[in-house]
């Protein structure tokens, strides 16, 4: 079967690496994480789970130093699970701080998740970083 010339293109959000494997004792790990423009110049984070029944992920990256930013992840405490089943969770979404141009190890709990850049524009690169299959 051919591709049909004329048929609409899905456009995905450019891969820009693996996320870094949860540390022993994880108890909530990041599986996808993308950056997104999110209106007025400014950009957001998309922080994904593959595993929860009607829960929500509640994000917050915060400056925890030079070339740091500290990803805050936590389950939302208004969204009950509904099951033990492994069904994608409802996405974090959060507001990116303004970040000094150059390399940010973006972390969670802690250990790093991975190496975000940001131009001299101020302008973090738009992609996702996927978490390597289990």
């Amino acid at each position: 079967m051919t591709a049909d010339a004329g048929a609409p293109r899905v456009v995905l959000a450019a891969d820009r690496g693996q996320l870094a494997a949860p540390p022993a004792g994880a108890s909530l790990w990041a599986d996808r994480v993308c950056v997104e423009a999110a209106g007025a110049g400014g950009h957001r984070l998309v922080v994904d789970n593959d595993c929860g029944c009607n829960d929500g992920l509640l994000c917050a990256p915060d400056v925890a130093g030079p070339g740091r930013l500290e990803l805050g992840l936590r389950l939302d405490p208004e969204r009950q699970p509904m099951c033990d089943d492994c069904f994608a969770m409802v996405p974090g979404r959060c507001p990116l701080p303004v970040l000094s141009p150059g390399q940010w190890t973006v972390t969670l709990a802690g250990a790093p998740l991975f190496e975000l850049a940001v131009d001299g524009a101020g302008q973090p690169e738009a992609g996702c970083w996927t978490r390597a299959l289990r």
